[in-house]
């Protein structure tokens, strides 16, 4: 039991330590980016007082010449096609150097978003899936029956929830391929668990509390995470079509049925089956 609660407690601390993490790396690149855009008005200003300087420079120009009454025409002619080159390399310099700055940092920020949800996605994934590997080579050292219900029971929790982590990682802005990539690069963890699931699975009691360790995972999963967001899902469903409601509640009542049956019947007559 003790067990069961200190694996509850060790993933709502590691959850909220990756929220953390990430929410002081999204502060940290806020930060930088609002100085980035501060340097580039800076620079935007700088550039519009010199243009402002060679403005008045060219005006003095034009009034000395004014002065010189066998030149005017010309000298005025000039200057204003100089005045004119002037103002539309600077107007110029401004566009083009205030554009490049917008369109990095919009980049830079999409690409700051998408890595905080990759880096998220990694580490969550790759300690749950962690503990799904050891407790399904815990269950394998038990017997082939143990193992295939808790294999049976990881795959009904994972398949939803690395369907939704792509998703995530596609509506943040990242491509399919590479968010198949990070998602595999997570599930990789699975197998270690499981190597390290059989080698303890055999020493002594360890499986018990490799089993307890998994089950204090699921259920953490379960209340932190996968009931409310079947409860928000149902409620805003039912505020908009109340009968399409209705269906998400019987699927979702069916489901959560159906796999409280199953476990009944795995543990009231797992010694009866034989495979």
């Amino acid at each position: 039991l003790w067990t069961l609660v200190f694996g509850f407690f060790l993933f709502y601390l590691v959850d909220n330590a990756i929220k953390a993490a990430s929410a002081f790396r999204e502060l940290i690149a806020s930060k930088n980016i609002q100085a980035e855009v501060m340097s580039s008005i800076i620079k935007v200003g700088e550039v519009a007082l010199k243009g402002n300087d060679n403005f008045i420079a060219v005006e003095n120009v034009a009034l000395k010449t004014n002065l010189n009454k066998n030149k005017v025409q010309d000298e005025r002619v000039e200057e204003e096609c100089e005045l004119e080159k002037i103002l539309l390399v600077k107007s110029d310099s401004i566009i083009n150097g205030l554009c490049p700055d917008e369109h990095t940092t919009s980049l830079s920020d999409d690409e700051v978003k998408i890595t905080n949800v990759a880096w998220m996605i990694i580490f969550g994934d790759a300690v749950h899936n962690f503990i799904d590997g050891l407790s399904i080579g815990a269950a394998f050292t038990r017997g082939i029956l143990s193992g295939i219900s808790v294999s049976i029971a990881v795959l009904c929790e994972e398949l939803p929830h690395e369907l939704g982590d792509v998703a995530i990682l596609i509506h943040s802005g990242m491509k399919l391929r590479k968010a198949l990539v990070y998602n595999l690069l997570s599930a990789l963890t699975c197998y270690a668990g499981f190597i390290i699931g059989v080698v303890l699975g055999g020493i002594g009691s360890a499986d018990q509390y490799i089993f307890a360790l998994a089950g204090g995972l699921f259920i953490y999963i379960s209340f932190a995470h996968m009931i409310p967001d079947m409860n928000g899902k149902l409620e805003m469903e039912l505020k908009q079509n109340f009968k399409n409601g209705l269906g998400i509640f019987f699927v979702q009542f069916s489901g959560i049925l159906v796999g409280l049956v199953c476990l009944f019947f795995l543990a009231t007559y797992n010694e009866q089956i034989h495979l």
